[in-house]
């Protein structure tokens, strides 16, 4: 594990959340690795993780299976999506490609 990897309790059915605060451009984005959590889930983990680290702007959430970001609170962020790229290609150079899909 990633030694600027942290942990947050959060709980009842989620237990300890594993999540990195990375920096891309002036807003911190915290990064929770997996992304199989409900939306009230999410809203638990997000509130959880700003109120520990209030430096961080907003949550976003991995699913290293199909290499997807989804915020926490649904929206389009581009600092969410500079961190993933950034996490998905372990800080090294190359192509991802990206695309956004919109909820209704």
């Amino acid at each position: 594990m990633e030694k600027n990897v942290r942990s947050i309790a959060c709980g009842g059915s989620i237990g300890e959340i594993k999540y990195k605060i990375l920096n891309p451009g002036g807003n911190k984005t915290a990064l929770i690795y997996g992304s199989e959590y409900t939306g009230s889930q999410k809203r638990l983990i997000n509130r959880r993780i700003m109120e520990k680290n209030p430096q961080v702007e907003q949550v976003g959430f991995l699913n290293n299976k199909v290499n997807r970001l989804e915020m926490a609170g649904g929206e389009f962020c581009m600092n969410g999506t500079r961190c993933a790229i950034w996490e998905y290609l372990k800080g090294k150079e190359g192509e991802i490609r990206a695309y956004c899909i919109r909820n209704k």
